[in-house]
């Protein structure tokens, strides 16, 4: 087992290459994979069906390297969760399956400000999903706690873990009124940090997290579950304009995960 999971992230408009570029990084050291999926292919693989998933996924085994979807439009990532869902159960071993199917309401409602039908009937239909989901397929994740967004739109390192763990702590109280009880959803939730250049700052930010994290069970009750960190570099701390100076910016940013302890790092190239 290494110390942390190596996600590449995917966003080939076409299955096909998408395919190609997925198994040539697993060869090269990538232990799971990110597929960035968009119905439009402007920031991601164009999946609308199962055939285009199968195809995009062809030949990876999901029990060996974890599957986490990025859903880049203006849903929640219900309808893409339901299509990954289909493919894992065409597996060998469903229950062995690792996915992370990164299902967030929330997410969808700071993005677009509005969900149809509201954001309580979008929770309703979650439980009810994550609770075949979490049946279906115990070694995988479903929900998603989005902080990188905040990190992106300029939030400050403090802003950042406060809409983190705002969103985690509403998430777990609208599920369990939904019927998902808070322990179980607590156990389903991935948590997504952004990481910069600023390696002393990010490593205090993770660790500043899994103290919240802990803080906010022991609040609520809830007995203790580890936090999973997926730690992403900044897109804003990227320029265009000196790109070589970006070499040493994202290993700064990869170190400041690894040494805050994340569990999963991906790394913008």
């Amino acid at each position: 087992f290494l110390p942390w999971d190596i996600r590449q992230s995917f966003s080939h408009p076409d299955p096909a290459t998408t395919n190609q570029e997925i198994l040539r990084d697993l060869a090269r050291g990538v232990t799971s994979i990110h597929l960035g999926i968009a119905c439009s292919g402007q920031r991601g693989c164009i999946i609308t069906n199962l055939d285009q998933l199968s195809t995009a996924l062809n030949g990876i085994r999901a029990d060996i390297a974890a599957i986490s979807l990025g859903h880049r439009g203006a849903g929640s990532g219900a309808s893409a969760a339901a299509l990954l869902a289909l493919w894992a159960g065409e597996q060998d071993d469903p229950g062995a399956q690792k996915l992370a199917f990164n299902i967030s309401p929330i997410r969808q409602l700071s993005f677009t400000g509005k969900i149809g039908g509201g954001i309580d009937a979008a929770m309703a239909k979650t439980a009810a999903l994550v609770t075949y989901l979490a049946a279906k397929f115990p070694a995988s994740k479903s929900l998603a706690v989005d902080g990188q967004t905040a990190h992106e739109a300029a939030a400050s390192e403090a802003q950042e873990l406060g809409i983190l763990i705002a969103d985690a702590v509403d998430t777990l109280r609208r599920l369990d009124a939904a019927g998902l009880p808070a322990a179980d959803a607590a156990n389903q939730l991935v948590f997504k940090i952004a990481v910069d250049a600023n390696y002393g700052i990010g490593i205090a930010k993770l660790r500043a997290a899994r103290r919240l994290w802990s803080r906010v069970l022991d609040a609520m009750g809830l007995a203790p579950v580890p936090m999973e960190i997926h730690a992403v570099t900044s897109a804003r701390m990227l320029t265009r304009y000196d790109a070589w100076v970006n070499i040493l910016r994202g290993p700064a940013a990869c170190f400041a995960a690894a040494t805050g302890g994340a569990d999963v790092i991906t790394v913008r190239t």
